[in-house]
């Protein structure tokens, strides 16, 4: 449901699609979204401008814009009451996320390596776990953190072979 589009623009919907070639629900990006558990805010819906997509021979993706709801709070008024962190909680969430997406089997240069050099998808594969697995390591934090090197926070991802013999 990307029933926020507040703009009448193209919108890249094959490249916001789950691993399974679902697009993506509210409630996938909420999840994904473990900064936003416990919050005051509901995804209310998303948009995924085209101009934003990148197609590439290897991977697919684009800035998603999200737009969320203030869930009020009854209790909110007792502001002296509230400790520090359920004041954190009512920091709004990110405006927008930048979503890659790889498919092996929906990109048409993966198909023509597993033919012709089945030993480099091998690689491929196993490059972009490297990249996630350091992306959300502790290591990756205590860079951003002590050496303050600026690298994009990773709300989610998810890594999993396709079942059966021959991808759809």
């Amino acid at each position: 449901d990307t029933s926020c589009c507040l703009k009448k623009e193209a919108q890249a919907i094959d490249v916001a699609r789950d691993l399974d070639g679902s697009p993506l629900s509210r409630e996938w990006i909420e999840q994904h979204l473990d900064c936003c558990r416990g919050t005051a805010y509901k995804l209310r819906g998303y948009s995924v401008p085209e101009a934003s997509a990148v197609r590439m021979m290897m991977s697919t993706g684009a800035r998603i814009l999200l737009d969320w709801e203030k869930i009020d709070n009854e209790n909110d008024d007792d502001d002296n009451d509230k400790n520090e962190e359920d004041k954190m909680h009512q920091c709004p969430p990110p405006e927008s996320l930048f979503f890659k997406r790889i498919v092996m089997s929906d990109l048409d240069h993966a198909r023509s390596k597993l033919k012709k050099a089945p030993h480099k998808l091998i690689r491929d594969v196993h490059s972009y776990q490297v990249e996630c697995n350091f992306l959300t390591s502790d290591a990756c934090k205590c860079l951003v953190k002590d050496a303050r090197i600026h690298v994009n926070g990773v709300y989610g991802s998810e890594l999993r072979p396709i079942k059966g013999e021959r991808p759809k």
